[in-house]
């Protein structure tokens, strides 16, 4: 047997090649799934992690006031004047032109600021894939806080000092009817024609 018929026996014919290909491309094609699966579970984790750390400094903001709930924001003149809007993550920027997370009711008891990736934002929800809520078009949060039931004195829409729920009770952790199954803050979203815009309230209604 000559040498060039022992090199050509140690190679791979055309089917060879295509066949390990295939097999290959099968192996993928089973894979890919199971890693999609294993990356939402994941960004599952980081999300709950988020909100676990959220509900820490809440507790510790309750720990600070008589009990009370945070509020959602500080938003009407005779609380701000001419100022920005205080919401739990920060300050809105819509007199001053920025957005300032040390203004956040909620920011003394996390050690973590507002930005891209940070503790504020869902996995799900990575900055450029929404609207931010503000006039600034900076990342702020894309998790909402249930000021209505919490804190509707506090909270713009329907709450504030002349809207319909507004003159509800003011929460205290000790007040909470049925305090696991009430949802302190989640992930919000909401649906604007075609385009999701991030909310710092948890609105059940939408």
């Amino acid at each position: 047997m000559s040498g060039a018929e022992r090199h050509a026996r140690r190679g791979f014919t055309l089917i060879e090649l295509l066949v390990v290909i295939a097999v290959i491309a099968l192996i993928l094609s089973l894979m890919l799934p199971a890693l999609g699966s294993a990356r939402a579970l994941a960004k599952q984790a980081v999300c709950l992690s988020q909100v676990r750390q959220f509900g820490t400094g809440w507790s510790l903001y309750a720990g600070d006031f008589e009990d009370h709930a945070m509020p959602l924001a500080y938003f009407e003149t005779s609380d701000i004047g001419n100022g920005d809007a205080r919401y739990w993550f920060g300050s809105d920027g819509r007199s001053s032109g920025r957005v300032d997370h040390a203004a956040g009711v909620l920011s003394p008891y996390l050690s973590a600021s507002l930005g891209e990736s940070s503790v504020y934002e869902c996995p799900e929800q990575p900055w450029g894939s929404y609207s931010p809520q503000t006039r600034l078009t900076t990342p702020t949060t894309t998790y909402g806080y249930n000021g209505y039931y919490l804190s509707p004195r506090n909270t713009p829409g329907y709450g504030g000092s002349s809207g319909p729920i507004g003159q509800q009770r003011w929460q205290r952790l000790s007040t909470i009817s049925r305090p696991s199954d009430v949802l302190v803050f989640a992930d919000t979203m909401l649906v604007l024609g075609q385009r999701l815009r991030r909310t710092a309230l948890l609105d059940p209604p939408r």
